[in-house]
């Protein structure tokens, strides 16, 4: 999963969430269901992010639902990574801090309806040639937000995916990247 920059040193990274060519690290899904009320609503967000600390850099998700499952690298379901707008869970641990990092959109993917995609934090670069330095404590990424509603009697999903590859920087170093993809779902049903 490295592309050689130099001849030199290797990071040495901690790998807690499936990886992309794997399956999803995180599946976010909310639900409503009910007998022809007059209105319901489902709504949830998946995201991925890095960020450094002062020590260390961290590629972390989170979702918007209660029903949100986080994988790890066998696959095992880890529970609810919490909410983006907080810590959300590890799921990758590079072990130093980088000189510079790259986040690319690998895909934007419509499943169903129109979930939207969105930044999370400063991350605005999408090329896989821009690197930069992170600032310390700053979230960096991407998510996907999947929000409907209904009124009338209906079954409606709406399901969106992100992937991002991060590409870690240092000197010395050669290169590291690394790819996950988390899914956003939401679903209503009147009958």
């Amino acid at each position: 999963m490295s592309a050689a920059r130099s001849a030199g040193g290797a990071f040495a990274p901690t790998i807690y969430g499936r990886v992309h060519a794997n399956g999803l690290v995180l599946n976010s899904y909310d639900y409503a269901f009910d007998f022809d009320p007059a209105f319901i609503a489902a709504d949830t967000d998946a995201a991925l992010w890095l960020i450094m600390t002062s020590t260390n850099c961290y590629i972390r998700c989170g979702g918007g639902a209660a029903a949100d499952l986080w994988y790890n690298t066998a696959g095992v379901s880890q529970g609810n990574p919490g909410a983006y707008t907080g810590t959300g869970a590890d799921i990758f641990e590079l072990g130093e801090q980088p000189d510079s990092v790259n986040i690319y959109n690998a895909n934007n993917n419509t499943i169903s309806n129109a979930p939207v995609f969105s930044a999370v934090g400063t991350y605005t670069s999408d090329d896989k040639s821009t690197f930069f330095a992170p600032t310390q404590d700053v979230k960096y990424g991407r998510r996907v937000i999947a929000a409907l509603s209904l009124d009338f009697p209906d079954v409606v999903v709406e399901t969106g995916e992100i992937t991002q590859q991060f590409t870690f920087r240092k000197a010395g170093y050669d290169d590291y990247t690394i790819t996950f993809r988390a899914r956003g779902e939401a679903e209503c049903e009147i009958v």
